[in-house]
């Protein structure tokens, strides 16, 4: 059964984590609760551009439809009207991009910074597997000032563009395996042993069940303290309430007697000065259930 983040009683993979692996949208940043919405109108618009003579609501509904038979809202569109699906998601991204950049969209993103900056600090490393393509994730990168800590190559991150049939993390454990093999991680006789050095990090349930399938340390991130962690199925090992406390669940579960201040403190050290801001100065520091 999935726990609370808590220092007292830290959770403990059976393994060492060795690199530690963040979805993107939600997850890196608190997304608006209208993001759907935007979503949605860029989907729509790069369905428009294939398939001119669909009114939106119709394609609303397709979508719709999509998401419940294939899993992802675009997918009906290449199976059934033979879109090129690389061109729809594409569009849509910088869609997205266009659309987001005179908006609020990221004004309460609160991106985990300090997190990433600590696990680096203690030489984890610390990778993205999102469903975004490469545009929208360096334009979102930069607008929550996290560039500065992946590969400008993207070494460190796939995207769902990378997947052969552009399969996502919900659907199978191919996401995770062609990071795996980006990041050089050997293949293993069992393949649920593969991803035991590393922590899923997803503010999706249903993306952290084909991550626990590989070995991997599974952690959720609910930023609005409303889920119960009774009701989450068996491959989801702990919630995070404060992004920010990913690192201490993480280095905690290496060695349940570290102290993760001294290293939050480090990591602070590290940011640059016009980025300290009270949150990054200590409130992040401890979970309110620690």
């Amino acid at each position: 059964m999935a726990v609370i983040f808590n220092r007292n009683e830290p959770f403990r993979h059976p393994h060492r984590i060795e690199g530690v692996i963040f979805d993107n949208d939600g997850t890196l940043y608190n997304e608006p609760d209208n993001a759907p919405d935007y979503h949605t109108r860029a989907a729509v618009m790069a369905v428009k551009a294939q398939l001119s003579y669909r009114g939106t609501h119709e394609i609303e509904y397709l979508m719709h439809q999509s998401k419940a038979q294939y899993g992802g809202a675009l997918d009906i569109f290449e199976h059934e009207y033979k879109l090129d699906m690389a061109r729809l998601r594409r569009d849509h991204y910088h869609n997205l991009v266009e659309l987001t950049r005179e908006s609020d969209f990221f004004d309460r993103a609160e991106p985990p910074e300090m997190a990433i900056v600590t696990l680096k600090s203690a030489g984890l490393g610390v990778y993205i597997a999102t469903h975004g393509n490469e545009e929208w994730t360096e334009y979102s990168l930069e607008r929550n000032r996290l560039t500065h800590l992946f590969s400008a190559a993207h070494d460190d991150v796939i995207h769902k563009d990378d997947v052969p049939g552009h399969t996502g993390k919900n659907q199978s454990p191919a996401m995770y395996a062609a990071l795996l093999d980006k990041i050089g991680v050997a293949q293993t006789r069992e393949t649920s042993r593969r991803g035991r050095g590393f922590a899923m990090v997803e503010d999706s349930v249903s993306n952290l069940k084909h991550a626990k399938a590989l070995g991997m340390m599974t952690i959720l991130i609910d930023a609005k303290g409303t889920v119960n962690p009774e009701k989450l199925p068996a491959y989801v090992d702990i919630v995070v309430r404060d992004r920010n406390d990913v690192a201490a669940a993480v280095l905690m579960s290496n060695n349940p007697f570290l102290n993760p201040d001294a290293l939050y403190e480090t990591a602070h050290a590290q940011l640059p000065a016009d980025e300290e801001t009270p949150d990054s100065q200590g409130l992040h520091l401890r979970s309110d259930l620690g």
